[in-house]
């Protein structure tokens, strides 16, 4: 109570009824008094929740909106965070904070508008409470699809990009491939794999550029999409063809032929690789020749009537895969004209004879002696060892053919059998015994090498044996069975002590002899194997 009579109500007093008594008393007579009460009601302040739209908020990262209270009033002035409560029950995303009234958005919130309801209350009067309504908008994160270049990728084999995904971008950083649907439609050889956003090409795709789209689509919002493109460069195998020489020998006495003489795909090379035929096409651009032909398989046919001469054709191999993709090259062709007729030996033996002969020591020299002997009449002839023992005298064919490089070979061996003879015809066949037993009992202790003591035969031999490692081990010249043989003891010019007595094992013998044929003329001859020694 003021002087005046007045009544001061004190701030921060809760609104209610309060009373308070009062005396007056006259001045003049100052027990003339009364008293009386007087009754002050105070009343709450006014409270208003306004109402609050907020963001937008990036729905991906989450985040903070301004305070509600922003607009908020208490006695017709803006809320003072100090003298309210605030109160919120979440919705969904959005949580209130009680301290601040600032409202939380969640992150990998989708995007749209969300609300939640507060209740601020004054702290003087707790009942005084005014509720409002905040709307949060949410926006979706900027997605963004860039194009892609990529390769080049080899055709023929085919192969696989990196990830489109590497230059696209959400919410302005790389995305992260869990958070985007990659979908694309496949377009011709190119095909993406939806789940890392690389693309497959195909096999055997001609060389070129190829496109195709692709569209990626947010998880969190399925609608926030962005399409782009990529180009792939694909090229083509790497061909190479290499100009071929063949010969083809007429052989006129034998009768001419049709021959195959090569295979033009034999050094061409596909992505460094022999080129198969069932990979590229081929085709003859020039010098193309009536009785020269290319069949399917790259094989090059000379026909009978083809005349000896040089043929330069070129032709030319495309990839079945890019048929644009193709090299060139010359095909060098020589028929040359070759008389190969039948020549004659002739030779003799007697009937009384037990040794045989090798009818290969009577072919001239530097003629090959693997080829075939044929024997149509004695029955004696084994491989090409002929027994004249007990054949009856007369003249008799051996045939021996043999295929060589250019042309056949072949002999007509006339054999004379006779049964008048003083001294054995013919030589016995070189037989090397390759196995002994040095052991001093008197058997099978030297190395014995068949008839190569018959120096009328045989005028000249070297021996050389080595061990398992290529040591020489024994020399020696003019090998003749008794004097000059091996007994199991190093000789000669090697890197052992000679005289020293070799262990058991498996060594190698090396045979250089000389023979005379049946006309007169000396051949060199030559005889390699393996030989056992055991003691």
């Amino acid at each position: 109570m003021n002087i005046d009579g007045t009544v001061t109500v004190a701030p921060n007093t809760p609104a209610g009824d309060y009373t308070v008594q009062y005396t007056i008393c006259e001045v003049l007579n100052p027990a003339n008094c009364d008293t009386a009460t007087v009754t002050v009601t105070v009343e709450k302040s006014p409270i208003d929740a306004v109402d609050d739209i907020a963001g937008p908020i990036n729905g991906n990262t989450g985040g903070t909106t301004p305070s509600v209270l922003t607009n908020d009033t208490l006695n017709g002035i803006p809320v003072n965070p100090a003298d309210v409560v605030i109160t919120s029950t979440p919705n969904g995303p959005l949580t209130v904070n009680p301290v601040d009234g600032t409202v939380t958005v969640a992150p990998n919130t989708p995007a749209g508008d969300y609300t939640v309801q507060y209740t601020i209350c004054e702290v003087l009067n707790p009942a005084n409470c005014d509720t409002a309504t905040v709307t949060v908008t949410v926006e979706k994160s900027p997605i963004d699809a860039v194009d892609d270049i990529a390769g080049p990728i080899n055709g023929n084999t085919g192969g696989t990009t990196p990830s489109v995904l590497t230059n696209d971008t959400l919410n302005g950083t790389p995305v992260n491939p869990a958070d985007v649907v990659v979908t694309s439609t496949p377009n011709g050889p190119l095909t993406m794999n939806p789940a890392d956003g690389t693309v497959t090409v195909a096999p055997n795709t001609p060389a070129g550029d190829f496109t195709v789209q692709y569209t990626i689509c947010e998880v969190l919002n399925p609608t926030n999409c962005d399409t782009a493109t990529v180009t792939i460069s694909v090229f083509g195998n790497v061909i190479q063809a290499n100009s071929d020489n063949f010969t083809k020998y007429n052989c006129e006495v034998l009768g001419a032929d049709t021959s195959i003489v090569g295979n033009i795909f034999s050094n061409d090379t596909l992505n460094g690789t022999a080129v198969k035929s069932t990979e590229v096409n081929y085709s003859i651009l020039t010098g193309g020749t009536l009785g020269i032909s290319i069949d399917n398989s790259g094989y090059v046919i000379i026909g009978e009537n083809v005349t000896v001469g040089t043929y330069n054709i070129t032709y030319e191999i495309c990839d079945k895969v890019s048929t644009g993709n193709c090299s060139t090259a010359t095909l060098v062709i020589n028929v040359v004209g070759v008389t190969n007729g039948e020549k004659t030996l002739t030779a003799e033996a007697c009937n009384t004879d037990t040794l045989p002969i090798d009818l290969a020591t009577l072919l001239p020299a530097g003629v090959p002696t693997t080829g075939t002997w044929i024997d149509d009449s004695t029955g004696k002839l084994v491989g090409s060892e002929f027994t004249p023992l007990n054949v009856p005298t007369g003249s008799y064919i051996f045939k021996y053919f043999v295929e060589t490089a250019t042309c056949p070979i072949n002999y007509a061996l006339n054999m004379t059998i006779k049964d008048d003879c003083g001294i054995v015809l013919g030589c016995g066949a070189i037989k090397v015994h390759n196995a002994f037993t040095p052991n001093g009992d008197g058997i099978n202790d030297i190395f014995v090498i068949d008839n190569i003591d018959d120096t009328s035969c045989y005028p000249e031999n070297t021996v050389e044996i080595y061990n398992r490692w290529g040591v020489l081990v024994y020399e020696v010249k003019n090998y003749n069975n008794q004097n000059n043989a091996f007994i199991g003891i190093s000789h000669g010019r090697t890197t052992i002590s000679q005289s020293v007595g070799l262990p058991v094992g498996t060594y190698f013998y090396i045979l250089n002899y000389l023979s005379i044929d049946g006309s007169g003329k000396v051949q060199t001859n030559k005889k390699d194997g393996y030989l056992y020694l055991t003691r």
